[in-house]
């Protein structure tokens, strides 16, 4: 097996639509100074993980009519506006009558992320039909992630492995909201119930140092990376987290991924794919702007406007290249 790697430096003609944001904390609950009157609903110390010291329990039962009762928790209202992604990261520890995890609520009030706890799953709800995105561990803390991208209406879901996403490009329950206004959740309202939760952050613009995750579909939108200051070491590029391809994404039948850098003057992009055969890659289209793309390759297309003209830059693994503008359809320069 070869790794194959090319670099690109394009020049900056995304002008101004980079720009840096650091992070921001929107919201953060650790249930350190909370009280309630409701019986159903209990701040606990916790001593059985070493990142949280305390907790809520929502607690179900029947009451004096007999009809079973249970508690509601909603977070204070928060403003994530102008977000390009948000996380919200949590821990929850359910019982097999839980029925509920942490719901994320639009600003007008619809739901935009919808997770319940049944049958031993994580169940989520992607624009109508539910989901299982994987396994509940009873009794047992978990951390859950969102990330979250108002501008697509999508979000991706991690379940106690931070690295991978357990389901990705999920679509909101109801599309009419956009942005995150609040959080919700509640205990079982038909049985005996505990659910836990903890430490809930919500953060606006979380870097991963890298392009936008979600690539099945146009728009990609180009999140902030690291800046340098002089062409990218070796110790620049391993600051950066790869985005992988794959066959769906981008075509790549074997394993690829790519990573970005820019500085004021240019873009950086390095493509890294793995190769089992190399000799087909030997052969290839040679010469300056000849008809590379029929070949295994890297095509990137720049649109600065997001339309005419656009700027479409091509290498295969032999190192040819290819860069055009087109304009209205026709190639004005090569």
């Amino acid at each position: 097996m070869k790794k194959i790697k090319i670099c690109a430096i394009v020049l900056a003609l995304l002008g101004n639509l980079l720009t840096l944001a650091a992070e921001t904390i929107l919201f953060k609950e650790n249930f350190a100074d909370c009280s309630s009157k409701n019986k159903y609903l209990k701040m606990a110390p916790v001593s059985d993980h070493s990142e949280i010291k305390q907790a809520l329990e929502l607690l179900s039962g029947k009451g004096p009519s007999g009809k079973f009762e249970t508690a509601t928790w909603v977070s204070p209202v928060f403003d994530a506006a102008n977000a390009e992604m948000l996380t919200v990261d949590y821990f929850l520890k359910s019982t097999p009558q839980s029925h509920y995890a942490l719901f994320v609520m639009g600003e007008n009030g619809k739901m935009i992320v919808s997770v319940l706890v049944e049958k031993g799953k994580f169940s989520c709800n992607s624009a109508g039909p539910w989901v299982n995105v994987g396994e509940v561990k009873y009794g047992q803390w978990q951390k859950i992630r969102y990330v979250i991208y108002p501008v697509k209406k999508t979000f991706d879901v991690y379940i106690d492995d931070m690295s991978v996403p357990a389901a990705r490009g999920l679509r909101y329950r109801f599309p009419e909201d956009t942005l995150p206004g609040k959080f919700w959740i509640k205990g079982s309202v038909t049985e005996d119930s505990q659910t836990s939760i903890a430490n809930i952050v919500l953060r606006q613009n979380k870097s991963f140092s890298g392009l936008s995750q979600d690539l099945a579909a146009a728009p990609y939108f180009l999140l902030p990376v690291w800046e340098v200051d002089k062409p990218p070491a070796t110790a620049d590029w391993e600051k950066v987290q790869p985005v992988e391809l794959g066959k769906i994404r981008a075509g790549a039948e074997e394993k690829s991924c790519f990573r970005a850098l820019w500085d004021k003057e240019n873009i950086y992009l390095q493509f890294e794919a793995e190769a089992k055969d190399m000799e087909p890659r030997k052969k290839g289209v040679t010469g300056k702007d000849q008809r590379i793309w029929i070949n295994d390759c890297v095509e990137i297309f720049l649109s600065p406007g997001g339309g005419y003209p656009y700027y479409q830059l091509v290498a295969n693994s032999i190192g040819s290249q290819y860069d055009a503008r087109v304009d209205l359809g026709s190639i004005v320069d090569r």
